[in-house]
């Protein structure tokens, strides 16, 4: 789930646990949406990610590089 500081949710729901590999397709859902709504959003949008473990995946943080 994600939180817009407008207060838009942002969220998909998913059957079993969180992973790098859910968490990566929400990300690419994410940026598929914003970008839609605002193509300049990278200027203005910090993604804050917390400390979960599946955050702190060498996958996950390859990826978002």
């Amino acid at each position: 789930m994600g939180v817009s500081s407008t207060g838009k949710l942002y969220f998909t729901a998913n059957r079993g646990s969180n992973n790098g590999s859910t968490i990566l397709l929400f990300i690419k859902k994410l940026v598929i949406q914003l970008d839609s709504e605002d193509p300049e959003w990278r200027d203005t949008t910090i993604l804050l990610i917390d400390n979960a473990p599946y955050h702190k995946g060498f996958k996950f943080r390859e990826k978002m590089k």
